[in-house]
């Protein structure tokens, strides 16, 4: 998938050059954040059609209109994941309080739920590969750290680890979705890699990766 800007819109494209948002009234705006279904049939992106960043949905399978997900005017939508099942999606609202995660369970009728509320930033959310968690960097505690919390659906986050450093693509599962791995933001360790265990993240243990100034698991 590609970007062309020109007069400041920034339309998605297909690698093949076919233009999935050009507006066919003339209208501008910016598309970005694009991310595939697992399935490979849908596109999520962010746009400011409206005038702030709402998500759309654009099915490949049909030709038509995208499909307006959130129109929250307090908030833009932001880095969107899908859940392995291509049914259901989480994202941040960004506002100026805040930034917190939703939920919507139903892309036929998006009606988006939120699923934190707390102050200062949670961000970059990633879906366990069985679908049953949700793993998330918060500051919410302290500023200038980013920690680490993980929660099934429908429950309460729990805290896997302190300080630790952000993946831009979110949280990194192992493919069982029993263990996250992270890097400890520990620059006298040199950023050591750990696994946490999802069922116990107390039995937190280091990876002996052999390697130093870890990062983008």
């Amino acid at each position: 998938m590609l970007f062309r800007s020109a007069d400041r819109d920034y339309d998605l494209y297909l690698d093949q050059g076919s233009n999935l948002t050009r507006s066919a009234d003339g209208s501008h705006s910016t598309e970005g954040g694009a991310t595939w279904s697992p399935d490979g049939s849908r596109i999520v992106y962010t746009s400011s059609l409206t005038g702030q960043g709402d998500l759309y949905l654009l099915d490949l399978r049909a030709s038509g209109t995208p499909l307006r997900l959130t129109g929250d005017e307090t908030a833009s939508e932001l880095y969107p994941a899908w859940a392995p099942d291509s049914d259901s999606l989480v994202f941040v609202g960004h506002t100026r309080y805040g930034d917190n995660l939703y939920v919507i369970d139903n892309l036929n009728f998006p009606a988006p739920r939120p699923i934190t509320t707390w102050a200062g930033t949670q961000t970059r959310p990633s879906w366990s590969p069985n679908g049953k968690y949700l793993a998330f960097y918060s500051n919410h505690v302290q500023s200038g750290r980013y920690d680490l919390y993980v929660m099934p659906l429908g429950g309460t986050p729990v805290l896997v680890d302190t300080d630790v450093a952000l993946n831009p693509r979110g949280p990194s599962w192992t493919p069982d979705s029993l263990h996250l791995l992270y890097v400890k933001q520990d620059e006298g360790r040199f950023n050591p890699v750990y696994a946490a265990p999802v069922s116990n993240p107390a039995g937190t243990k280091q990876v002996a990766t052999g390697t130093v100034g870890n990062g983008d698991l």
